[in-house]
């Protein structure tokens, strides 16, 4: 997977491999889970599991685009994934949640960076995947029990940061 880029169609300034994507979603999933009340350590361990293995797939396939996606039967990541032995077993729907929140997040937070250094070009497509991080927070906070209405608020205020150059995104403003 480290030798797997991201954004085949975006042109970035710093390249991604699918290993450093993925290791940042499995790093932020056990806290998400843990804000939604997931304590069981087999539960977050699965999770992480999952979250490092999310995009395994493209090992086989490379970074496929986002359009060329969308119009591919939706199964046919996961039963090649499947095929091949790359695929955990289904973590569960809240878990499911949280690692698209995570996945959506850190390509954001990702763009916001690139953003930061001067590359216009990605804005656009930034601002597409903060809709969809809004839904897929909204979908979360549905499937909790334990909701966590400022989740979105909280990511957009992160990004904001990262987009425009402080150092520590989570320090309180002085």
């Amino acid at each position: 997977m480290a030798d797997i880029k991201r954004w085949s169609i975006v042109r970035t300034i710093r390249s991604q491999s699918v290993a450093e994507h993925s290791y940042y979603v499995a790093l932020m999933v056990p806290r998400l889970l843990r804000e939604y009340g997931v304590e069981d350590p087999k539960i977050l361990l699965h999770a992480v599991e999952y979250a490092l293995m999310h995009d395994m797939n493209e090992v086989l396939t490379g970074d496929i685009a986002t359009p060329i996606k969308k119009r591919l039967q939706p199964d046919v990541f996961d039963n090649m994934s499947i095929e091949f032995g790359m695929k955990p077993a289904h973590p569960g729907e809240l878990v499911m949640a949280a690692i698209k929140v995570a996945d959506l997040f850190e390509a954001a937070a990702f763009l916001a960076e690139e953003i930061a250094i001067g590359n216009g070009r990605v804005v656009d497509v930034q601002r597409v995947i903060k809709k969809k991080l809004a839904s897929a927070c909204a979908k979360l906070d549905s499937m909790a029990a334990e909701p966590s209405p400022k989740l979105y608020a909280s990511l957009s205020y992160i990004l904001h940061h990262l987009q425009h150059g402080k150092v520590d995104p989570l320090e309180p403003e002085v």
